[in-house]
């Protein structure tokens, strides 16, 4: 009856586990459906990227054809990606289950990218039937195409289909609690300080529109020609500012902001916080203080400006690094929890390997330059001593001496000069060459190319082979006379928008960029221009490169294992801060060393516990008979009464103490419960 239960259960069992595998593995035809769906989710995504960025009214004029293939492609796009949407909801539901299509956060990204390119598919329609039937009577203005300035986020997406992670909930929750509070502070202290300088710059410089001017000059309709040579700010007499020349006069202008740039104004809050952001930048800040220097006593300015570029440039930008730095190495040691690898290293990895001398076995360090094979004994000693290494070494340093050396005159002792140094040249690297063939048979062919500086040294010889004799002709074209490239402020292309906002990322000047570009547009596109800017430059400088920063100071830190511990200690610690109960979390209210008081009479009201006898049988086992000579005198104690073994003489209870027998815990103790259980067992049997 027992074997046909089991054999009941076993069979349904195998039933619900046939059923389950099968309900919930895909089959061979609908994985390859998957994988070529995904495949051409990964293709939309980059075709998308190209459609939108090849979609500006410079690009479509180079080409007329061009707009209806990019009208093709977004056609193509837009019904890729709404196949995809609509075959997940199909699977998963739209809003039924919790992973359904509006409930997925990411999927709810793609409905809006998905929404974004219908609207850009539909403007370009528009465009088209403006362009091809003007009987109709519309008109298309370029600002309509603001709507496709989302679908640059089709990068986000693209990203997302080929770096696939997924982190538990916990370890972001985690990663969330300890990063949220820091990232939080330091906003909070930076914009403290953006509000503190934007409002001092209001109350101390205000509006700033007194400018030496020649006498009777119209303060509404200035030309460059009544300004002084350079434009200088000034103040009126005994103000504490620049005063003008007797020719000149210090007069109040009535000039836009187009006209006065938009940087190094303290007008209103707004325009304070503009101007106080691009000076904590460190570019161009020298030009906002000699204006203030010329309208103001230069106490006022020496004051505000050098404390700004201290609290925001200096202080606030470091925070900025040394919380990314915290939350970047908390991140890397979740992921390296998860990714960590479980592969055995491979036996050529291994730099000691275990061998039996004459002290015994012990481990040696594993010689990489062993010879083997058939190289010459004679060849390979002379590459691998030091000697030849630092031979080697000097004709590197002479090489470079001599690349250095060379130097243009221009005149006709250039071409002698360039002929004497392209032979050294030659000569130089015929050196390398037979310093190459030289290690090549010495080593062997595998021992030498195991190690990545010999394989940098081939790829240096055929290097100094191909370029060397155009070697010249690069550092002329990096030394020598250049030429203005103009202006690089042009986002009527991709690439010319890239250059620009390159530009940007270096800090080079980037307020000229952005004073241009706002000076070039609408009034009332201004703050969202400023704010698009202001963003990105934040985004790039504070936030991507100190996370450069971050990366390499990581790196040079400590040891790998170390950096686990320090941070999986404060992770720790963090945790226990926060998860402990509210009737432990009262003592840590009380100090680390606490007093302790010694009673010399218990009171009544205390009593103390009693132990029970179970207690103490369950760390060790208590011998049956006990057998003590004391003085060649046997004594045999027996019983189970403890009280009898405690209260025995010294010499007992050390004896007892010597021969106690500890319980065993943990799988040691499962065996012998087992163990003892058969034993009884059998005994009864």
């Amino acid at each position: 009856m027992c074997l046909f239960s089991a054999l009941k259960a076993a069979g349904l069992s195998a039933t619900m586990l046939t059923r389950r595998k099968s309900s919930g593995e895909p089959t061979n035809g609908s994985q390859t459906q998957n994988d070529l769906l995904k495949e051409l989710v990964k293709f939309s995504c980059l075709l998308s990227m190209v459609s939108v960025c090849m979609n500006t009214p410079q690009t479509l004029l180079l080409w007329g054809p061009l707009n209806w293939v990019i009208f093709s492609a977004d056609c193509l796009v837009t019904l890729i990606f709404t196949i995809e949407a609509l075959v997940y909801i199909h699977h998963n539901g739209l809003c039924d289950n919790p992973k359904a299509y509006l409930r997925d956060r990411w999927c709810r990204f793609d409905l809006f990218l998905l929404l974004m390119h219908y609207a850009s598919l539909g403007l370009h329609g528009y465009q088209i039937v403006c362009i091809h039937f003007p009987a109709t009577g519309l008109r298309y203005q370029t600002w309509y195409g603001v709507i496709r300035s989302p679908r640059p986020f089709i990068t986000v997406r693209f990203i997302r289909s080929i770096i696939q992670f997924k982190l538990p909930k916990n370890r972001i929750q985690q990663i969330i609690k300890r990063s949220s509070q820091q990232i939080q502070n330091v906003t909070i202290f930076f914009l403290f300080f953006m509000a503190l300088y934007a409002i001092m710059g209001v109350q101390l410089f205000g509006r700033m529109d007194y400018h030496c001017v020649l006498p009777g000059t119209d303060p509404k309709n200035v030309t460059i020609s009544d300004l002084a040579i350079p434009d200088t700010m000034c103040s009126k007499k005994g103000g504490g500012g620049y005063e003008c020349p007797e020719h000149m006069e210090c007069m109040k202008l009535d000039m836009s902001a187009h006209a006065e740039g938009f940087y190094g104004m303290f007008n209103d809050f707004a325009s304070s916080l503009f101007t106080v952001y691009m000076a904590a930048s460190q570019e161009g800040w020298v030009y906002v203080l000699y204006d203030c220097l010329d309208t103001l006593p230069s106490y006022v300015a020496f004051f505000y400006f050098v404390t700004l570029i201290f609290f925001l440039a200096w202080l606030v930008k470091n925070v900025f690094i040394a919380v990314i730095t915290e939350t970047f190495a908390e991140i890397r040691v979740q992921f390296s929890e998860m990714w960590q690898s479980r592969e055995v290293t491979a036996e050529d990895t291994y730099t000691q390997k275990l061998e039996r001398g004459t002290d015994g076995w012990q481990l040696v360090d594993v010689d990489q330059y062993a010879r083997t094979g058939n190289t010459p004994e004679l060849l390979h000693t002379m590459v691998t001593s030091t000697s030849f290494q630092i031979g080697a070494m000097g004709l590197v340093l002479i090489n470079a001496l001599v690349n250095a050396s060379f130097v243009y005159y221009h005149d006709e002792s250039d071409k002698i000069r360039k002929e004497i140094y392209y032979y050294v040249e030659i000569f130089f690297t015929g050196l390398f060459n037979f310093e190459l063939f030289l290690k090549l048979i010495g080593y062997g062919w595998k021992p030498f190319i195991r190690r990545g500086q010999h394989k940098f040294e081939v790829f240096r010889v055929v290097r100094l082979i191909k370029a060397s004799p155009m070697l010249e002709d690069f550092v002329y074209k990096i030394f020598g006379p250049g030429k203005k490239l103009g202006g690089l402020v042009v986002f009527t292309m991709v690439l010319l928008a890239f250059m620009t906002m390159f530009q940007i990322i270096t800090q080079e000047g980037w307020t000229d960029v952005v004073v241009e570009i706002l000076r070039t547009t609408n009034e009332s596109m201004v703050p969202f221009v400023a704010i698009y800017f202001v963003g990105y430059h934040l985004l790039v400088t504070l936030i991507v490169l100190s996370l450069f920063v971050a990366v390499i100071l990581d790196n040079l830190e400590m040891d790998e294992e170390l950096k686990k511990v320090k941070q999986l200690k404060a992770r720790e610690e963090n945790s226990m801060r926060t998860t402990l109960p509210w009737r432990l979390r009262v003592f840590d209210q009380f100090p680390t060393r606490p007093q302790m008081v010694s009673l010399k009479k218990a009171h009544g009201e205390f009593p103390l516990p009693k132990i029970r006898h179970s207690f103490t049988r369950q760390f060790a086992d208590e011998p049956e008979e006990t057998t003590i000579t004391e003085d060649n005198e046997e004594i045999m104690i027996e019983g189970d009464d403890c009280s009898k073994r405690l209260m025995a003489s010294n010499i007992y209870s050390q004896a007892t103490h010597r021969h106690l027998r500890l319980r065993h815990i943990g799988r040691i103790s499962e065996r012998n419960i087992v163990n003892r259980i058969l034993e009884w067992v059998i005994l009864y049997i």
